[in-house]
């Protein structure tokens, strides 16, 4: 242990508590929501409803339709959890869920050992991998959360350790980035500069490896999915991103949502310019340059993220992962450098600030009773509707009460422009499609979160009534969007 005086002996072990405390916080959030049978952000319905796809031997991408439209995702996380969903007495969110939980872990796992390796000092990698655990409130609340961000962030973090571990790996680390392509199609903005970063410190020929074997494996699935959905893998993938386009005024919010994206990590940041300005420039050798530049790609995607239409504090992770490594690696270099008993208490008490700043409210992210009885109610009230129900914003719900599922919401506002700065732009075989649905009656009832145009045959040939809830807050997602089922449509 560096340091024999007492003081920096105890602020070291105070600055474990900060580690531990969250834990603690995290691990009980975790164990008490998992299980949920309701959403705990409000697109898990859309990503159940694509596991029930491949349960069903149903294709994923096909063309859009009132039943069923797929996310703009490519499915490896989907693969995972229906992996997982064959253990017994594993169903419905649970799944999904535990695929994001073992995710996270890994990802936490692979931040110590990556500082260590770097290091050669579990205690600034249990550091490290605790400030990530730390983040979990500012990164969405997002480790057990039926989403692909957790399994995609830890595919990028096992790509770059693969290098880190082992020198002459290259090509398995190519293969874990085309599996991080194979789960979100943004991980081309990591591999690009990671691929560069190889050829630049260990030569041409590492870049060849690690760039033929991403190219052969993303190539592949992308021709696989291609020709198993009849062309429509390419249109969801990455025709619909396309249409996103970047929050205007560009400059100005470059420089707005960049601040925002790093101001919940200020030491982290601090640390990690100053570490890379002050190290001799002959230390950022082999392994830690490639490092340097792995985590300049994941504050990149994290930035470019957080200028696109539509986003949530998930889209931070990455950068927290990123941020994480470089509070570890600083935070070593500077306490070795200080020699002075005054300055390393210092640098460790910043540390332990750094922690507290983090702190959130552990009720504020877990289900209450009263949600518990509110989703069940509307289970009971949906399951007492003559005919199907409608229920866009979650769908999940329809399935629960044995009822005919339709697509989620997002996933046909993706289709006609609803995340973009593009105009509303009805798609004409789904509004067909639904016109002709109410004019069949096949609704007995619509829910709806909110009004959108895409919803205007319903508006026309229904009445609306309220919905209400004991309390304010009752049934609302504790992440995401706060939202929940707000208006009764029925026949008149």
């Amino acid at each position: 242990m560096i340091g024999t005086s007492t003081p920096p002996t105890i602020a070291r072990f105070g600055l474990l508590l900060g580690p531990l405390a969250y834990l603690v916080m995290v691990g009980y959030v975790i164990a008490t929501r998992v299980a949920y049978p309701f959403e705990l952000e409000w697109m898990e319905g859309g990503s159940l409803q694509h596991l029930f796809r491949l349960q069903a031997g149903l294709p994923i991408y096909a063309a859009p339709s009132l039943e069923f439209t797929a996310y703009q995702y490519p499915p490896f996380y989907y693969y995972l959890a229906l992996l997982v969903a064959k253990l017994p007495g594993v169903g419905w969110f649970l799944p999904l869920r535990l695929a994001s939980l073992a995710a996270s872990l890994g990802c936490v796992t692979l931040i110590v050992l990556i500082i260590r390796k770097h290091t050669a000092s579990l205690y600034w990698g249990l550091v490290g991998g605790g400030l990530f655990v730390a983040t979990f409130r500012a990164g969405g609340a997002w480790f057990d959360v039926a989403r692909v961000d957790m399994v995609f962030v830890f595919l990028l973090l096992a790509a770059h350790g693969v290098l880190v571990f082992f020198h002459t790996r290259e090509i398995w680390s190519g293969v874990l980035l085309a599996l991080a392509f194979y789960s979100k199609q943004t991980a081309l903005l990591v591999a690009v500069p990671l691929v560069a970063g190889v050829a630049w410190r260990r030569g041409p020929r590492a870049g060849i490896r690690i760039a033929s074997s991403f190219l052969l494996i993303a190539g592949g699935t992308f021709a696989l999915e291609e020709w198993r959905s009849g062309g429509w893998y390419g249109y969801y993938v990455f025709g619909l991103p396309g249409q996103h386009g970047l929050v205007k005024p560009f400059l100005e919010e470059l420089a707005y949502r960049s601040a925002r994206l790093l101001e919940p990590l200020p030491v982290a940041v601090v640390l990690g310019l100053a570490h890379a300005v002050l190290r001799p420039r002959q230390a950022w050798k082999d392994d830690t340059a490639v490092t340097g530049v792995f985590l300049l790609g994941l504050v990149g995607l994290s930035i470019v993220a957080r200028l696109s239409y539509g986003c949530y504090d998930n889209v931070s992770i990455p950068a927290f992962a990123a941020l994480s490594i470089v509070f570890g690696l600083g935070g070593h270099w500077f306490e070795r450098r200080f020699a002075t008993t005054v300055a390393r208490v210092g640098i460790l008490a910043a540390c332990a600030a750094q922690f507290v700043l983090l702190n959130f409210d552990v009720r504020a992210q877990i289900p209450t009773p009263a949600d518990r009885a509110a989703g069940q109610a509307m289970v009971e009230k949906l399951r007492s509707v003559p005919g199907d129900v409608l229920i866009p914003s979650h769908n999940y719900l329809a399935r629960a009460a044995g009822k005919a599922v339709f697509a989620h919401e997002v996933a046909l506002m993706e289709v006609q422009g609803g995340f973009s700065d593009r105009v509303f732009v009805p798609n004409a075989d789904l509004e067909a499609s639904l016109r002709r649905e109410v004019a069949n009656g096949r609704f007995g009832a619509v829910i709806m979160d909110s009004k959108h145009p895409m919803w205007q045959p319903v508006y026309e040939a229904y009445q609306s009534e309220p919905l209400v809830y004991l309390h304010e807050r009752d049934f609302m997602p504790v992440t995401g969007l706060p939202t929940r089922p707000r208006t009764l449509w029925t026949p008149p």
